[in-house]
């Protein structure tokens, strides 16, 4: 019988959207993932209760029960934060609590993020990372700022791409990453410029998500950019103001510990005796240079930093206190680090290779003493932890806790999510900030502590998921033109061009 009609065109195959919703099976996949971070996340509280804690967190527990005034030593912000949690549930426990949760939070937006670029559940499932990777468990339960600093930038991260993701909630998106990007520069100053690349995608995908032309546009987003950054400093800096005035901290010029550091061991001694600068201060540099020098001799290692503790005296009321006299302090650096610049550099090239090529303080042991007593709860769950840290991983991968691997994977990370078959804008924002933050410490680098490679190791392994979800994603996009194309060609139709979401090219 002849055909009176030409074939129905086949229907095209769905492009799967990264804004798509969720299919029925990808929800189980999200269900089950939140159960078990659940339980991991149960797992951390148990084996690190009461929560691990540093000379540091043990002086700012003491601020929090009224033995000392507040002291702006450690970050106002962070002790001041601690403290409301421990008069709300009545013990100081509490922040381990919410260190966990908030951990938990990140690991979940994660694999939620990856999911929906991926659309791949063992993608997602590496999403829980930092709930299980041996490098993020190993101090989630410890009471350092880094650990404030990294959640805080993560879930900042995370609050860009669920403006992308989720656009109608943007406006919630952008909330609650200004709150974190504030108080992540509010518990560590050196962050701010790790912020930046984060605020400029973050504005380019809330623009987009309003529908506009960002291509085009690109003045007005780094016009928004800005303007945004510099909301973002003034809050930090008035919250700071007002923090330290409703507290009443002492204030103790902590910077002046990386003058002294650069004096004690950057500067030759000659330089040092012949500058003009306070006297005074110039017998104490002698005399803290002296002092290290002995105690390289007792102890058989090299000390490089961290005078104030090692060999300075500390300050002038003892431990967390302000030195002598702050201003002779920077008089007799600014008589003499411009004038030896050869010699600041080489010092800092040295503390920056130590930094990043070597590591301490991976985990943290319990406290016991007069003062505060925390001793672990769970002792063979701690034991297990720590097993699990020390003999199973850094026994056999040191690497996974030194900074150099981050910066590298970073640097590494930017070139790839560069690349046609690999871009992906949020991750290169995420690699930039990290190298950003790891850059301040070349003229500030107090000591080889992991706590300071925390975020870069968050963000890096981050990064590196969002390269393998987008490379996912734009598989499978091509996968879909090639059928749409084939099966239209079968009903020689004219070929339309696959649709799909302007973020597709680009995360």
């Amino acid at each position: 019988m002849p055909k009176t009609a030409a074939e129905p065109h086949a229907a095209p195959l769905p492009a799967v959207s990264e804004r798509a919703p969720l299919s029925a099976e990808h929800r189980r996949v999200m269900s089950m993932l939140a159960a078990i971070g659940t339980v991991l996340a149960g797992l951390i509280i148990f084996a690190m209760y009461p929560g691990g804690i540093s000379p540091d967190g043990v002086f700012q527990v003491r601020q929090i029960r009224g033995e000392v005034p507040y002291n702006d030593w450690q970050p106002v912000s962070m002790t001041w934060t601690w403290h409301q949690l421990t008069k709300v549930f009545g013990t100081v426990t509490a922040l381990l609590w919410a260190q966990v949760f908030f951990g938990w939070v990140c690991a979940l937006l994660t694999s939620y993020v990856l999911l929906k670029i991926s659309r791949r559940a063992w993608v997602a499932a590496l999403g829980l990372f930092m709930l299980f990777m041996p490098n993020m468990v190993n101090i989630l339960g410890v009471f350092y700022k880094d650990v404030h600093l990294a959640l805080a930038l993560y879930l900042a991260v995370l609050m860009m791409f669920l403006a992308l993701l989720q656009p109608k909630g943007r406006w919630v998106w952008a909330a609650v990453a200004f709150g974190s990007l504030v108080y992540a520069a509010l518990v560590r100053k050196n962050s701010a410029v790790a912020v930046l690349p984060i605020v400029a995608v973050f504005v380019l995908w809330f623009l987009r998500a309003r529908g506009s032309r960002v291509r085009g546009e690109l003045v007005k987003v780094g016009v928004i950019s800005i303007i945004a950054t510099g909301v973002v400093g003034g809050t930090v800096l008035a919250a700071d103001k007002a923090l330290v005035a409703a507290t009443g901290a002492t204030q103790n010029s902590q910077f002046t510990q990386v003058f002294i550091d650069d004096l004690v061991f950057g500067m030759p001694e000659q330089a040092v005796l012949t500058a003009d600068g306070p006297q005074a201060e110039k017998d104490r540099i002698m005399f803290a240079r002296e002092t290290c020098k002995k105690r390289e001799e007792q102890e058989g290692r090299e000390i490089i930093w961290d005078a104030y503790w090692n060999c300075y005296g500390l300050g002038v009321n003892g431990a967390y206190t302000e030195v002598e006299d702050p201003d002779a302090v920077v008089a007799l650096w600014k008589a003499t680090v411009p004038h030896h610049l050869g010699d600041y550099a080489e010092y800092r090239a040295k503390t920056t290779w130590r930094f990043l090529t070597s590591t301490s303080s991976v985990a943290s042991s319990a406290v016991r003493g007069d003062q505060v007593d925390l001793p672990p709860t769970h002792p063979k769950a701690r034991d297990i932890h720590s097993g699990y840290v020390y003999a199973a991983a850094y026994g056999y991968m040191p690497f996974m806790f030194l900074g150099i691997t981050a910066f590298t994977a970073s640097i590494a990370g930017v070139v790839v999510s560069l690349r046609t078959r690999t871009r992906s804008l949020g991750a290169c924002a995420v690699f930039t900030s990290i190298i950003l933050y790891v850059l301040t410490y070349f003229p500030t680098a107090p000591a080889d502590l992991y706590r300071y490679s925390y975020w870069p190791f968050a963000g890096a392994m981050f990064g590196w998921l969002l390269i393998a979800a987008s490379r996912r994603h734009t598989g499978r996009l091509r996968a879909e033109k090639k059928n749409r194309v084939a099966k239209q060609s079968r009903t020689e139709k004219d070929i339309q061009p696959v649709a799909h979401d302007s973020a597709a090219d680009s995360y």
